[in-house]
């Protein structure tokens, strides 16, 4: 399951349990991320993947990408 959770002004939070991230679903949660950081003005993005949850060799890529290559404020957390 994927829960977007605004807490405060400063942070979205990303929270993935028991999914199987493809490429396509992180394309979505960058999208969507973005469309929210910008109509609520929020500084930050945190991505918490579950023990559960597992990413596919793509999505691995896109998400390497995001980390390296853009200014999105973003941190992918894996516990």
């Amino acid at each position: 399951m994927i829960n977007l959770i605004c807490t405060d002004k400063q942070l979205l939070r990303v929270c993935i349990s028991n999914e199987i991230i493809t490429l396509k679903k992180t394309k979505y949660l960058v999208k969507k991320s973005k469309r929210i950081i910008l109509q609520n003005s929020i500084t930050s993005v945190v991505v918490e993947l579950k023990q559960c949850s597992r990413i596919d060799k793509r999505g691995l890529e896109l998400v390497n990408r995001i980390i390296t290559h853009t200014t999105l404020p973003c941190q992918w957390n894996w516990e």
